[in-house]
């Protein structure tokens, strides 16, 4: 009988001990590395180091990038510890001026970079656009609603919209990101039209 619960005693521990090692391993950070990515295919960018990660050497490895819609494809990066460097490559099958995101997560490393959206916004110009161009059901329906929109030659005109449309807009703006986008799916064409103008197409008035 004691040598059998002498032996239950000792498996315990055993098992004790693993677990308390397993808890330990898990509690220790890997080793982060975030970046802000450009625009443009080759890139060096300076990373920010976090966890535990190494003074001295270069890891090689594959990021998987993303871009919207479902756009996908992997590329290889080297990434120097001492230099805090991080040296990639955007596939071709990536866009420039949208926002990208790529990542590469091992046991040991996090990659992480992020691109936002490429914005050029001209103090200049002698072009501005006028009119309605809305993604709804009535703009993208055969044009029964008769929106129109203009393009005027005027270099004083564009200065004014600059002036009193857009520097007034973009500080009340939020920016549209893929979370705005969920559950719209097909929602671009849901018939919420006039009852009047359903009326008149009844009729075949349009």
């Amino acid at each position: 009988m004691r040598p059998r619960l002498l032996l239950l005693i000792v498996a315990a521990a055993v098992v004790a001990l693993l677990s308390g090692t397993s808890r330990a391993g898990a509690g220790t950070a890997a080793c982060t590395a975030t970046a802000t990515g450009k625009h443009v295919r080759t890139q060096l960018l300076k990373v920010h180091l976090t966890g535990t990660c190494p003074v001295s050497g270069v890891a090689h490895g594959t990021l998987t990038f993303s871009q919207w819609p479902r756009i996908h494809a992997d590329g290889v990066f080297a990434l120097d510890y001492a230099a805090g460097t991080l040296w990639l490559h955007v596939p071709r099958k990536l866009s420039m001026k949208p926002a990208w995101t790529a990542r590469a997560v091992t046991t040991a490393l996090h990659v992480s970079v992020q691109a936002s959206p490429r914005r050029r916004l001209s103090g200049r110009g002698r072009y501005s656009i006028h009119g309605s161009t809305n993604l709804n059901y009535r703009s993208l329906e055969k044009d029964k609603d008769f929106e129109l929109v203009i393009c005027v030659d005027d270099e004083g005109l564009a200065q004014e919209v600059l002036r009193e449309v857009r520097d007034v807009d973009i500080p009340r703006s939020v920016r549209f990101t893929r979370r705005h986008l969920r559950g719209l799916r097909g929602r671009f064409r849901v018939r919420t039209r006039d009852p009047r103008t359903l009326l008149l197409l009844s009729r075949r008035v349009l």
